[in-house]
């Protein structure tokens, strides 16, 4: 007992050596992907709760105002704490916080704008929208704090300061959780008190951050800066634009077709395959710098073989909770939400497809062809709104799912095509991802995905499955660790 003490003392302290060598940049990166596993456990644990203490119908509601935040906040914010940040910080290195306050000014300016067009158009706003005054409300009085925190946090992550960026981040998301739960358990509009919750504590840590800002920067308009900002970030918005409408139109779509309590029982295990989408895009942000390494040496060889290997991994990984999917919607709901578990195999796959697109992406971004990124993202956003359109009135909820697998896998398909013509005209005689391997990963994806529709009707060979499953992964686990490694000249990040 002692001896294995001893050998645990060493093993703690021979990592604790390990992580002190290491750069503020692999530091900064490790604890900012711990945070989002902890901030999205959060979520996940709290699920349950929210689930049993609502009704359907107004987790239904809840689900519904979360899409349409996702959407309007395009517009209101302008997104400018994405990318264009980053490069704004670069240009304006020697007067940040300037830069910081006068970029707060302008998604500021935005929102109000913004809120004054909704304030005209209240009545017309709710009745398409399907929410009502109050929702729309805490939405938009929320953008004027939450790009303060995000302006923030992007500036600490820009100079690796993770410390008090992971901090605040965590105890908001504590807060927010806590806060619901009291008021929600409390309140009889339960599905307003949620998202007032929510509201409140965003606004609560950001007004400080907010009154931070606008002390250090001095600088509320600045037209050289607000110049800059647009033209790099306008011609972006489009993009940004297509993505929400992929990841919310569908739940929309339900909700205003089938009902809001339908739009709760597509959201509820949407979210249970969307478990893994953590983990793959953890194993993308790991891959990206190495990925640019091997680009600028050619060793496009090696990329081949990593990418389809890592490939199969992510595959499994997406659709492993498929097998266990009844389980997980009794968990994250109750035997009310069942009838949504024909939703999680689609939804499975199609984080699969997010995956191998944003795979082809890297290639293009690499030669910095994003235009076809844009071009790619609005046509994938049109077909599923227009399939949301003609399938969820016939087929129910169910068919927002198979849609948005169908909506990413073109998009999938898309960035192929365009990654292969930017290839082509850089006079690559094959690229870098196989395309040939990815085609058949994701037939087979889409196969197991369809079948897995079917196990649900019979416990019992599932049940069966999953054992051949984990003894499987068992037995090969030496051959996925080795899959999941990236080589790197002088050894491997893992």
């Amino acid at each position: 007992m002692e001896e294995a003490e001893a050998v645990l003392l060493v093993a703690i302290r021979s990592l604790f050596a390990r992580y002190k060598n290491l750069s503020v940049q692999v530091k900064a990166s490790i604890w900012f992907m711990f945070c989002s596993f902890i901030q999205k456990g959060i979520a996940f644990l709290t699920t349950p709760l929210f689930t049993r203490l609502m009704t359907s119908e107004q987790y239904g509601i809840y689900t519904l105002y979360l899409g349409w935040d996702s959407i309007v906040s395009v517009f209101a914010t302008l997104n400018l704490a994405n990318q264009v940040l980053n490069n704004g910080f670069l240009r304006y290195k020697d007067n940040e916080h300037a830069l910081s306050s006068s970029v707060l000014g302008l998604s500021n300016t935005a929102t109000t704008v913004l809120l004054i067009a909704y304030c005209v158009f209240r009545e017309q706003v709710n009745s398409f929208t399907g929410l009502s005054t109050p929702y729309m409300l805490a939405m938009f009085s929320q953008y004027y704090f939450n790009m303060a925190f995000s302006i923030w946090a992007v500036r600490e992550r820009y100079h690796f300061r993770y410390q008090a960026v992971v901090f605040v981040t965590l105890t908001q998301a504590l807060a927010s959780s806590l806060f619901g739960l009291v008021l929600v358990g409390l309140s009889r509009e339960k599905a307003l008190a949620r998202v007032m919750s929510i509201a409140v504590v965003n606004i609560a840590f950001g007004l400080v951050l907010h009154l931070r800002l606008v002390k250090l920067g001095k600088t509320f308009f600045s037209l050289e800066k607000w110049r800059y900002m647009l033209k790099l970030d306008l011609p972006l918005i489009p993009h940004y634009l297509s993505m929400s409408l992929l990841s919310a139109a569908g739940r929309i779509m339900v909700g205003n077709i089938c009902g809001a309590a339908s739009a709760a029982f597509y959201s509820v295990p949407y979210s249970a395959a969307a478990t893994m989408n953590l983990l793959v895009g953890s194993i993308n942000s790991s891959l990206i710098p190495w990925f640019y390494q091997r680009m600028e040496e050619g060793d496009y060889g090696l990329i081949r073989r990593k990418t389809s290997a890592i490939l199969v991994v992510v595959a499994a990984t997406c659709l492993t909770p498929v097998l266990f999917g009844p389980e997980l919607v009794m968990l994250l709901g109750s035997s009310e939400y069942l009838e949504g578990v024909w939703v999680m195999p689609p939804a499975a796959a199609g984080i699969y497809f997010i995956f191998l697109y944003t795979l082809f992406s890297n290639i293009e971004l690499y030669y910095e062809k994003s235009f076809s990124i844009m071009v790619a993202s609005l046509v994938a956003s049109v077909l599923n709104i227009v399939l949301n359109a003609v399938f969820i009135p016939d087929y129910g909820f169910v068919a927002a799912g198979f849609v948005s697998l169908a909506s990413y896998a073109l998009l999938a398909v898309m960035h192929f095509l365009f990654a292969k013509r930017v290839c082509a005209a850089k006079g690559l005689k094959r690229m870098p991802v196989d395309g040939r391997a990815a085609f058949v990963i994701s037939f087979g994806v889409v196969i197991v995905s369809l079948a897995a529709e079917l196990l649900y009707l019979n416990d019992a060979v599932r049940y069966v499955l999953i054992t051949i499953v984990a003894i499987t992964l068992v037995h090969k686990r030496k051959t996925v660790l080795t899959a999941m490694s990236i080589e790197k000249a002088g050894g491997k990040i893992e």
